[in-house]
């Protein structure tokens, strides 16, 4: 296996930029064994992260896909030897105009960041919080999962279904959220927040909020029920049930996941490219789907 030796100052807590990234990534998945020099940059206003501080940010991306060397910004202890003939080359790798352009990747200030899964009962809300959760903390990532089911019997305990109920519910929740952000953890959140004003309600608590709708049709969520709130509902025993008799408005989402014509493993996978953490089959098989 070939070495490929990629060295620079990198950025952090945010991470490589797109440009950085494309460069890794081709590497990794030419084969080659990659590692990344760390210049040892003094720290400074401009600069005030340390090697550590930017070697971790590379494993929340790679896991043990990369490894490390410093390099002194001074050059002490640094000799580079060469000389002509040796058979050595320096590969010049093009990057398309397209990654050249972004400046940043959508990984950036994810530890800031509400994660909101939202969707009809039974879509699957809750199961990819959880495995995207695994995901993120096997980086490094501290992760905060909310669940509706769990607070309601604890934060939010009292509060009804009605209206008003799941609007103070929601409120208690993205506070929550927000203040967990402010300590540098990602917080993923699984609510069914069925209408816009409710979601109004989340965004306006939340900083930095990147919303998932989580689609899956109801006749596919009926046939996951394992409470049985859809039978329930169906025998009139449950009124006012999002997805049945009660509507469920489509969010302005910044990603959609089918759930209904995906596996888990692919959703997540579907997560993964869009967060910019990279994935293989060793991350499925450790996760179990």
């Amino acid at each position: 296996m070939k070495t490929v030796l990629l060295p620079g100052r990198w950025q952090a807590p945010g991470g490589p930029h797109a440009g950085h990234r494309y460069l890794i990534e081709k590497a990794i998945d030419d084969g080659y064994r990659v590692v990344i020099g760390i210049r040892d940059i003094p720290k400074s206003d401009k600069d005030p992260y340390d090697v550590e501080t930017r070697m971790a940010q590379f494993r929340k991306l790679y896991g043990h896909r990369v490894e490390f060397i410093t390099i002194p910004e001074d050059g002490s202890g640094l000799d580079v030897w060469y000389g002509r003939g040796v058979g050595w080359g320096i590969h010049e790798i093009v990057v398309p105009e397209d990654v050249m352009n972004i400046s940043g990747t959508s990984l950036r200030n994810i530890e800031e960041s509400t994660i909101w899964f939202t969707g009809i009962p039974c879509s699957g809300k809750t199961t990819l919080a959880k495995e995207f959760k695994k995901v993120l903390e096997s980086r490094g990532y501290k992760v905060l999962h909310l669940d509706g089911d769990k607070l309601r019997e604890g934060l939010c305990a009292g509060l009804g279904f009605t209206d008003d109920g799941r609007i103070e519910n929601l409120r208690r929740v993205s506070s929550v959220a927000e203040l967990a952000n402010k300590e540098k953890i990602v917080v993923l959140a699984s609510y069914v927040s069925p209408t816009n004003k409710m979601r109004d309600v989340v965004s306006s608590n939340i900083s930095n909020l990147r919303m998932i709708h989580v689609k899956c049709d109801a006749d596919t969520c009926a046939l996951r029920d394992v409470k049985g709130m859809w039978k329930k509902a169906k025998a009139g025993e449950i009124i006012g049930f999002t997805g049945y008799d009660a509507p469920f408005e489509a969010p302005d989402a910044e990603l959609v996941i089918d759930t209904a014509n995906q596996t888990v493993k692919q959703s997540i996978q579907v997560l993964n490219s869009h967060f910019g953490i990279i994935g293989d089959q060793e991350d499925a098989e450790m996760f179990h789907i």
